[in-house]
């Protein structure tokens, strides 16, 4: 058994790492030596000489500050309960690049790199695209995209107004705010426009009709049965950000469907899916008119990303 008040005894870097590692094995967290090691080096409320493993060599016998150790010791037992890594170090890295989380926003993950990649390969680095991001969360999408196409301008939206705040923070930490435009609104249709207290009228939406180059989105796709069967640290995530209705295709088909409307002649529709609804979105995409259409797997093989080319 490892006993929490262990940690009272704990002096050096090492004793410190060597029994967060074992605390997170007993408490069956899978990847304990890596995600111990980057707890220790979460610290930042004052002095912690461990930013790396040669560090931790380098210091190993060194002894940590009270504070240091009560903070680590906190953090590993947050880990041990299944909340997820992302949310206690308060970031993270999606495309090169780190993005704060918190609770309000579905975590950045690797398979979501396939979208932001399928969009760049279809553009020259200088065009000058108008971007539209459904469901930012943390922005991590629509920033991605800002940074890879400089011209481009970006809208991104969330029905969320604290996901907003998370996105706009990113945006102002990573310097693509001057590229971007945040909308607190439904999806594409009950526009809310909220961006120095003006309200967005009908007027305002239909200008928006057939002006963007490119829709981009990571909706809800999983089915409303499986969210309660999901691993304890997703389902610490925003549950609106995941689920997707009774067949997981709630928020899917009304882009699909819609989204047209906002592309151009010859605009790009992007899709994050879930690993099961490549034909039944292939056939959405039909429906809608969209053309070019292709279904991609992710790294392990499964329907992930879903494009289509407006007329």
């Amino acid at each position: 058994m490892i006993k929490q008040d262990i940690i009272n005894t704990v002096q050096t870097y090492e004793e410190a790492f060597d029994w967060g590692q074992k605390y997170l094995v007993h408490y069956g967290i899978e990847n304990s030596y890596m995600e111990a090691f980057w707890l220790l080096t979460a610290y930042r409320s004052g002095r912690n000489d461990i930013h790396s493993f040669n560090d931790l060599i380098l210091h190993r016998e060194k002894a940590m500050t009270i504070d240091h150790r009560d903070v680590y010791h906190r953090m590993i037992r947050e880990r041990a309960r299944r909340r997820p890594l992302a949310y206690i170090l308060g970031y993270q890295e999606f495309m090169g690049m780190k993005f704060y989380v918190n609770r309000d926003v579905l975590i950045p993950r690797q398979e979501t790199e396939l979208l932001v990649e399928a969009a760049t390969r279809k553009f020259n680095v200088l065009d000058k695209l108008k971007i539209l991001d459904i469901g930012a969360g943390s922005g991590n999408i629509g920033i991605s995209l800002a940074a890879h196409f400089p011209m481009a301008y970006v809208v991104a939206t969330d029905i969320s107004e604290r996901a907003l705040l998370v996105a706009q923070s990113n945006a102002d930490y990573l310097q693509k705010s001057g590229q971007m435009t945040f909308w607190r609104e439904d999806l594409i249709f009950a526009m809310d426009f909220n961006e120095k207290g003006a309200q967005n009228s009908d007027r305002n939406r239909n200008l928006l009709w057939n002006s963007f180059d490119v829709i981009v989105s990571n909706p809800p796709y999983i089915q409303s049965r499986e969210i309660d069967s999901l691993q304890e640290e997703v389902q610490s995530e925003p549950r609106i950000a995941l689920d997707g209705g009774p067949d997981g295709l709630r928020m899917i088909r009304r882009i699909v469907c819609e989204g047209p409307k906002f592309l151009k002649r010859g605009g790009w529709l992007f899709l994050e899916i879930g690993h099961d609804q490549g034909n039944q979105v292939y056939e959405l995409m039909q429906k809608a008119q969209f053309n070019s259409i292709e279904i991609r797997k992710d790294y392990a093989h499964l329907d992930r990303i879903a494009i289509g080319k407006n007329g």
